[in-house]
């Protein structure tokens, strides 16, 4: 932090390694931007990444030093350090757009959430599923997910029906056995992988479109809202989990 190293300094500085015949590993870390620019501090960094092309990399997630003055700041309220979720969100965007350049990624720093180190981009995926499954499995993300179904089983009637996207973790199903109810699991991409039924599934989201145009269905909507401009600042109210109900970019 505080290097006063400019991009356009970056890239002169790498060609010079390059032309000198030297290999280059950048180090650089996640969660510096802090809980409001997370999603700009990772998209600008993966941009710089993408120009410079090290031959090695190493990320790492932010540790702030006690008496530092980033500590002082996190003291002071100046500095809302990024979510987990936010860490583990913002090495999934690097991972999935880095250019197809060689490097090696050492990503098995001590700090980080997900530990991931070999050659990219011949391991890009078996390093997001790493992530992906983290993010899944986060106990943030879990905590939610069941308190959404216990709330669901809580408020469906006798023999009713509950339907969910999301069904990656263990459940009491005590309740809803009690209440005699009926657990729809829906993962909407079936009909595009496995090619199953496609014409089916576009006449129910035709049927669906029809009731959101009559007014029949009506969205939560958080209380914030975003302009196209401000994309990134809505990522990031997603990610801090603060949301209630969708996130709304105008356009």
């Amino acid at each position: 932090m505080k290097k006063d190293l400019t991009p356009d300094q970056a890239i002169a500085g790498m060609k010079n390694a390059k032309d000198a015949g030297m290999d280059v590993l950048l180090s650089f870390i996640f969660g510096l931007g802090g809980i409001e620019r997370s999603k700009k501090h990772i998209v600008e960094t993966t941009k710089l990444l993408n120009l410079l092309e090290p031959e090695e990399m190493a990320p790492m997630a932010l540790a702030v030093q006690p008496g530092t003055e980033l500590a002082k700041e996190i003291e002071a309220g100046q500095f809302i350090q990024a979510t987990p979720l936010q860490i583990l969100e913002e090495e999934k965007h690097l991972l999935k757009n880095l250019s197809n350049f060689n490097t090696f990624y050492w990503g098995d720093h001590s700090n980080n959430i997900v530990s991931s180190r070999g050659r990219l981009p011949d391991n890009r995926q078996a390093f997001l599923k790493k992530i992906e499954n983290a993010i899944a499995t986060h106990p943030v993300t879990r905590q939610k997910v069941l308190t959404t179904m216990a709330n669901s089983f809580e408020a469906a009637a006798l023999n009713g029906q509950v339907a969910s996207t999301v069904a990656m973790v263990e459940l009491d199903l005590s309740l809803a056995h009690f209440k005699g109810l009926s657990l729809h699991v829906v993962f909407m991409l079936i009909p595009m992988i496995h090619n199953y039924q496609r014409e089916a599934h576009a006449e129910i989201l035709g049927r669906l479109a029809d009731i959101v145009d009559a007014g029949g269905l009506q969205p939560v909507l958080d209380e914030q809202r975003f302009s196209l401009e401000e994309v990134g600042k809505a990522h990031d109210r997603f990610s801090s989990g603060q949301a209630m109900g969708k996130i709304v970019v105008e356009v």
